[in-house]
This record gives structure tokens, C-alpha cells and sequence, in this order.
């Protein structure tokens, strides 16, 4: 994943998501979600500081910051994973998962298990149309249990996630 020099433009701490400037091209999305997981808070997001970040284009061909590497000298935390003693799934329980991938084309994807076992599987259909933009990898949503016919369990999208549990982190070296 290559590296780019950016400089923070605003991060509205509210609504948990900001913007990088490049010194030429489109300005560069940023989510809360993508802070927190590469070790940053809100409050190291001060307008015009220098930062290095890594980005892709989202299905429309937006700009989205999918690792902030560094923000003002300070460095990401590596490797920084999340850690939950294993759990079985039940129907109509409540997660905030990360997106592992999701393709378009096929109308399906999958969210990392939130405690281990199998990914999760997750339709189109069972995404709202406005948080279709945000089907990025890494991208963190609220998602409730379901299943379908034949009783294999899949994930209902609700929103989006600004939320982190900081307190279920570990780093690992």
C-alpha cells in the first residue's frame, strides 16, 4: 500500500469523520473508525498538520483513507487487533464488525467474526442504500444477527460506526 504526504483539513469529532488535503488532487475521506484503528484519536486531528496515509477510490471513484500512518511525527500503533474470548452468535445480537470485503458485482460480502469461528456472511440487500458508499474494506458498521432459510447466520446492517471499543484493543508486537 503506498504512502502519501498529506495535511489534515478538518475532522468534525460530532460526526466522527474528516478530510486530508493533497498538495494536488481531490481532498482524501476520513472516518473515525480508521483513526481509532490505526491508534489515533480524535484530538490528534488538528487542522493543518502533516500526516502520511494510505487511500483507495470507493465504487463512486470518492478518495477514502483506509490506514493513517502517521500524524505529526507521532506513528500508528502496529498491528492493532481486537480481542474477544470466543462467543456463539445468536440470532438478533447486536456487534460492531469490520468489513473484510464486498463485491458490487456479486451483491455480497463478509465481516470478520467478531470473536474468531467463520466470517460473516452480508447481502445487498441487507444494507441500507445509504451506507453503500461506505462498503470499503475496513470500514466498521453496527450489525444485527440474523439467519436465513436454512439457518446459516448472516449479518443485517444498521449504520455506520463511529464507535470504537478501545477498551477491547491489544497490541500486539
Amino acid at each position: 500500500m503506498k504512502k502519501v504526504a498529506v495535511t489534515v483539513k478538518w475532522f468534525d469529532t460530532k460526526n466522527g469523520f474528516g478530510f486530508f488535503k493533497q498538495e494536488e488532487g481531490a481532498d482524501i475521506f476520513v472516518h473515525i473508525s480508521v483513526l481509532q484503528y490505526s491508534g489515533f484519536e480524535p484530538e490528534d486531528m488538528q487542522e493543518d498538520l502533516p500526516a502520511m496515509i494510505s487511500f483507495a477510490e470507493n465504487k463512486d471513484g470518492k478518495l477514502q483513507c483506509s490506514c493513517i500512518h502517521e500524524i505529526d511525527g507521532k506513528k500508528r500503533k502496529k498491528n492493532v487487533v481486537r480481542k474477544r474470548k470466543m462467543q456463539r452468535l445468536s440470532v438478533g445480537d447486536r456487534y460492531i464488525l469490520t468489513l473484510k470485503s464486498f463485491g458490487f458485482k456479486k451483491g455480497y460480502g463478509f465481516f470478520y467474526a467478531p470473536a474468531g469461528g467463520d466470517d460473516l456472511f452480508v447481502h445487498i440487500s441487507a444494507i441500507p442504500e445509504d451506507l453503500h458508499d461506505y462498503l470499503v474494506k475496513g470500514n466498521r458498521f453496527e450489525v444485527v444477527i440474523g439467519e436465513n432459510e436454512d439457518g446459516r447466520l448472516l449479518a443485517n446492517v444498521q449504520a455506520l460506526s463511529p464507535e470504537y471499543n478501545a477498551e477491547e484493543e491489544e497490541e500486539v508486537a
